[in-house]
């Protein structure tokens, strides 16, 4: 699928479909690959590329070069992350797509218990940098 047109419009698609199928309130940790995604969230999760703006029901956050406002990317990431903690029951899903064929796969918090505890470590990262190695080291878990 080399096409990065392809792999980014069907990022778009697994993602609706799984923030459609999380429950209201869960936590998507989205690791789409860069050279189709980059600057991609969250209008990429908005109308008119999804049927509805997906983080009205989900949360989202993602490593900061697919983020568009890489300098409002930590306060809001954190803030996401802490908003979806007070949610004790609230899911979690990591989502990891591969850059050539556009192939996804997850990992939840019901398959690995420790990811949630990782995720809340998240909050304790002091520098931009330092955020992002951590959730790109939650992502590369993901099978």
């Amino acid at each position: 699928m080399e096409d990065e047109g392809a792999v980014s419009q069907k990022v778009v698609a697994d993602l609706e479909r799984e923030a459609l199928a999380t429950p209201e309130g869960g936590l998507l940790i989205v690791g789409a690959p860069v050279r189709s995604w980059e600057w991609a969230l969250p209008f990429a999760a908005e109308r008119p590329f999804t049927r509805m703006d997906l983080a009205e029901r989900v949360s989202i956050v993602s490593p900061v070069l697919i983020d568009c406002c890489r300098d409002q990317w930590m306060e809001r990431t954190c803030r996401t992350i802490e908003i979806w903690s007070q949610r004790r029951s609230a899911p979690l899903l990591a989502l990891r797509w591969e850059g050539r064929t556009g192939t996804y796969s997850k990992l939840t918090d019901t398959e690995d218990p420790a990811l949630r505890s990782d995720v809340l470590a998240l909050l304790q990262a002091d520098t931009f940098e330092a955020l992002d190695r951590a959730m790109l080291a939650i992502l590369r878990r993901v099978p």
